[in-house]
């Protein structure tokens, strides 16, 4: 059993149990949860959108694409009524801010769209944004450096960690695939900072309001791994690989290793730390950064030990695109 994590913000505890930090998922869309199951928990990416159709009966939280607009956007099924069926010909006007609506055959069968963001799925010429993620078939998670038109064909997509694929102009850096961490030693803390600045007038004894003008947001903890892939995630500058290195001895050929120092891009992933809620199969307490950065020094003593801790301290980065409120991350509780 892993040691326990405590939640922690502003120093009270709000939560114990196991912990289990998942490095790299598939950023939520807006309205949107990660999807955990069993204990330990197994993380899974939302079902892929499927193409809108006329006159097609849709279940509540179904989500959509649209292939005659193509305006690079998911669309969920928020609310249904009756059969919940969508128009018999024409397709609804679809939002193209997020967390906007449309009603879709209004009436008694209506449907009502909710923007949920950028669609997570490549989809041939349709508009990418700058920091949309998708998941590719080769298990990759990548992100858009640009916003563009992406090609009319998927294009051949790099494997190399970090790497960069051009796309018909939008620039996808691959991040790798979704990793769950090694054991956790010690607390994992989930802390939110927030720095206000009080307005105040000559009449009043105390301030009239107050205003926030930074936030800093941090997921700490130490983790105890030997696999460098997770540790590569975890270090501002690191540039990851693996191969078969001839000259070593037979049996040992297969390696992995970092990099550091240079002008690289810094890995951006979302970074989620999920605890089961004891007795309540498939209930968690949740946490995570749309986008975050690892902020922190890595640090890896060599000793006689045959297991390696190392301290990951991660940073919450606004993704602008978010209604306020939701920028940064969540933490969430079911």
């Amino acid at each position: 059993m892993p040691p326990t994590v405590q939640f922690s913000s502003d120093g009270n505890k709000i939560h114990i149990g196991p912990c289990f930090p998942f490095i790299n998922i598939l950023r939520p869309g807006y309205d949107m949860r990660p999807l955990f199951t069993g204990n330990p928990p197994l993380y899974s990416d939302p079902a892929d959108p499927v193409t809108w159709a006329a006159a097609t009966a849709y279940a509540a939280g179904t989500v959509v694409l649209s292939l005659a607009t193509k305006t690079g956007y998911a669309y969920r099924a928020k609310s249904i009524a009756g059969t919940g069926t969508s128009a018999a010909v024409t397709e609804p006007t679809w939002p193209t801010v997020i967390g906007g609506t449309v009603t879709d055959n209004p009436g008694a069968n209506q449907i009502v769209w909710e923007n949920v963001g950028p669609s997570w799925k490549w989809l041939a010429s349709a508009p990418a944004f700058t920091n949309q993620q998708i998941r590719t078939t080769d298990g990759n998670i990548r992100i858009a450096l640009n916003a563009g038109t992406v090609g009319t064909v998927e294009p051949t997509w790099s494997t190399v960690f970090g790497a960069v694929d051009n796309d018909n102009g939008v620039l996808w850096q691959n991040l790798g695939p979704t990793l769950a961490s090694g054991a956790v030693t010690g607390d994992i803390v989930f802390d939110v900072t927030a720095t206000m600045i009080e307005a105040d007038a000559d009449q009043y004894t105390g301030p009239l309001r107050k205003d926030v003008t930074k936030e800093v947001a941090k997921i700490t903890g130490t983790l105890r791994q030997l696999d460098l892939s997770v540790v590569a995630l975890s270090i501002p500058n690191a540039a990851y690989g693996s191969g078969t290195e001839v000259a070593f001895p037979s049996g040992v050929q297969s390696f992995q290793e970092i990099g550091f120092g240079g002008n690289l891009l810094v890995i951006t992933p979302c970074v989620c730390v999920v605890s089961p809620r004891p007795n309540i199969p498939n209930s968690y307490f949740r946490g995570w950064f749309n986008k975050c950065a690892p902020s922190g020094n890595g640090s890896w003593p060599f000793s006689l030990k045959k297991y390696a801790d190392f301290k990951v301290d991660w940073e919450g980065m606004i993704e602008p695109s978010f209604p306020a409120g939701y920028q940064i991350g969540r933490l969430v509780r079911n």
